[in-house]
């Protein structure tokens, strides 16, 4: 049964999982009414750490953010609507727009293109950019805590965190995710400035790229995303060593502008990198294209792009990640106009459901494509869901005839 959190927030399936505690998606509700869906973070329990303070530092941020005159960069944070602490647990909570997936989920896809890569390195850096000239470090970007609205335009989220990033790594350091996106000397505790914001999101550009992080095995090995303690010492002489150039994985960026920015951000040492996000943008704007740039895919076509990414994840049994995929697909298609929508995304989003023996959202997937748009395909999803009946066969056999045609 749904949780209802602090008498308004009635809490639902769980986005994520971080080192402070968990995102859900949520309804606003109020005298039995949804207002609206939220994400809602709640923090874990922490003695050290009163409530006010952990609240106190993120909503002083999220104030000069909604402040700013300036609509783009007000648009590169994720929105902030209420924060408090539950009276029936005393855990802090936040609430928050409900973006439509991370990039993390985007990159379960593989690599992007080069232009896609830098129209997102020119969003993110804008907003670490306007941070940076307020003094302010973010010390926990990484592909999760990078929000895709539903637009397609990045938010970053998470920004008003960066002492308890710092507590928790004195404390008890994490494993997985925050660590591996953080420099050497942040994590030999030595004080952090901008250039460890510009140190991720180089490395966020470099997964980018390449569709993986440098030295990937190796860093999960030091930092397993199984609860496992992190080997400080480890990473710390991963993070020392030279990065192998993006072009090594992916031979069309040799050469290429883009990856000279990429490797300075990664270089080891600090006073190597850029100082700060507005160095990072000022390059980065140098390398504009003399011709016009090649456009980021449009939402219709990552839609398609992604049913052939789920459909070869279910080849191969992986059915995880073909549900993270059709996840992201979903919510492109959503927000598609019906006669626009890519009628595969619910074909494949059926089939999946029944792998995971799930016959009711099987149900519900074919349903919903077929109220959007009747055609061959979503003809075809219903007869998948309900094979068996008299009503499976009936759409088995219009799926039939409109393929005769």
């Amino acid at each position: 049964m749904a949780e209802l959190l602090d008498g308004r927030y009635l809490l639902h399936e769980t986005l994520g999982r971080g080192a402070f505690g968990t995102v859900h998606r949520a309804e606003h509700r109020v005298l039995g009414h949804t207002l609206r869906q939220v994400a809602v973070k709640l923090f874990d329990a922490d003695p050290a750490v009163p409530a006010a303070e952990l609240l106190g530092e993120a909503l002083q941020l999220i104030r000069v953010v909604d402040e700013s005159p300036d609509p783009v960069i007000r648009d590169r944070f994720l929105a902030c609507y209420d924060a408090g602490v539950d009276g029936g647990t005393g855990r802090p909570y936040m609430v928050t727009e409900l973006a439509r997936g991370d990039l993390a989920r985007r990159l379960h896809g593989g690599q992007l293109p080069a232009s896609t890569v830098r129209d997102h390195a020119l969003q993110l850096c804008q907003g670490l950019a306007f941070l940076h000239e307020r003094g302010v470090v973010h010390l926990d970007l990484k592909p999760g805590n990078v929000l895709v609205s539903a637009s397609g335009s990045l938010k970053i989220g998470d920004f008003g965190l960066a002492r308890r990033v710092s507590t928790l790594l004195r404390r008890a350091p994490t494993a997985g995710g925050t660590v591996w996106y953080l420099p050497a000397e942040v994590l030999q505790l030595r004080e952090a400035g901008p250039e460890a914001d510009v140190y991720a999101l180089g490395l966020t550009c470099y997964e980018m790229l390449t569709g993986r992080l440098p030295g990937q095995d190796q860093l999960r090995a030091a930092a397993p995303g199984d609860g496992g303690r992190a080997d400080i010492d480890t990473l710390v002489r991963l993070k020392l060593r030279d990065v192998e150039p993006p072009g090594t994985r992916n031979p069309e960026l040799r050469g290429h502008p883009l990856e000279a920015v990429v490797m300075r951000a990664l270089s080891p040492l600090a006073t190597d990198r850029y100082p700060d996000a507005g160095a990072f943008l000022r390059a980065l704007d140098e390398t504009a294209p003399a011709a016009s740039p090649a456009r980021a895919p449009t939402p219709r076509q990552r839609a398609e792009e992604l049913v052939a990414h789920i459909r070869a994840a279910m080849r191969r049994g992986d059915l995880g990640l073909a549900h993270e995929l059709r996840c992201e697909a979903l919510d492109l298609n959503r927000a598609l106009p019906d006669t626009a929508m890519v009628a595969e995304v619910y074909l494949l989003a059926t089939e999946l459901a029944l792998l995971r023996k799930d016959p009711g959202e099987a149900r519900a997937m074919a349903t919903e494509g077929l109220g959007r748009r009747r055609c061959r395909v979503t003809y075809q999803a219903m007869a998948t869901a309900f094979a068996g009946t008299e009503l499976g066969r009936g759409f088995a056999r219009r799926s039939r005839e409109e393929t005769s045609r």
